[in-house]
């Protein structure tokens, strides 16, 4: 307990710290745009329209209503998944001079990208809600199951682009393995179809898979406008609370000899 203590106090004496690393990311991410921070509100429309040409017109997806709104309610939270792991997988390499200079803790390295993304996902979940109110969506009723579904993602997105980045520094393939992994994960995340869809003996695996159960809760708020079963919210939760404690774990275990590493 006393480790953890410890590391909390560090973590708060060193906010400034990774407010600035967020602000940088943030500053760099829209460097030269002229857009800038406008992209997150057309990310989101040019997505929708995109993915609904290619799943409603050339595959014909059928039996999903206001399929744009079913599919932008998954594709944003993954989004925020894939491109925090993509960006964060060099946060620690890519900073070898940082690391190696000045102390400070490791994590805040892929954190900053986390959090960086994070503030796009909520703006795009502006636009989202934009569109909700529009289609007659009464997902207001269950912001809980929202804040619970984020808080979780969060955790979920934090793991892995720790344990990634700290796997980085020892195998330079992980870069190139990661986008292969976010691709295959992509297919067996319901995104782009129900989960309904599977055969329901493979349902209870599929939902081992922290972002499966996760868009489940997002849309069980969002777009079915319930409550999700017990079941859902316990496999999110606790399958989120695996994969952050696997990468924070890992992180620790490798970030003693990052310096010598890198």
């Amino acid at each position: 307990m006393s480790f953890f203590r410890e590391k909390i106090k560090e973590y708060i004496d060193y906010r400034e710290l990774l407010f600035s690393l967020v602000i940088k990311e943030l500053k760099v991410k829209y460097k030269n745009s002229a857009l800038g921070f406008f992209w997150s509100f057309v990310n989101p429309l040019l997505l929708m329209a995109v993915y609904t040409f290619i799943f409603s017109v050339v595959f014909k997806s059928k039996g999903i209503q206001n399929f744009p709104i079913y599919l932008l309610i998954g594709l944003l939270p993954w989004n925020f998944l894939a491109l925090s792991v993509g960006a964060s997988v060099m946060g620690i390499v890519g900073n070898a001079n940082l690391v190696k200079k000045v102390y400070f803790p490791r994590e805040f390295l892929p954190a900053s990208v986390v959090f960086a993304n994070l503030v796009n996902f909520m703006l795009e979940l502006l636009v989202l809600f934009v569109f909700l109110l529009i289609f007659g969506y009464k997902f207001y009723f269950y912001i809980p199951i929202l804040l619970l579904a984020i808080v979780l993602e969060i955790l979920v997105v934090i793991g892995f682009c720790l344990f990634f980045a700290s796997t980085n520094v020892y195998y330079r393939d992980v870069q190139q393995l990661v986008n292969v992994i976010l691709l295959l994960w992509f297919f067996v995340t319901p995104i782009v179809y129900q989960i309904e869809m599977v055969p329901a003996k493979l349902q209870p695996i599929l939902k081992l898979n922290p972002m499966a159960s996760i868009i489940l809760l997002y849309r069980a708020a969002l777009y079915k406008n319930e409550l999700p079963s017990l079941l859902i919210v316990g496999a999110a939760t606790i399958s989120a609370l695996v994969a952050f404690a696997i990468g924070y774990a890992t992180f620790m275990r490798l970030s003693a000899s990052f310096a010598k590493e890198i």
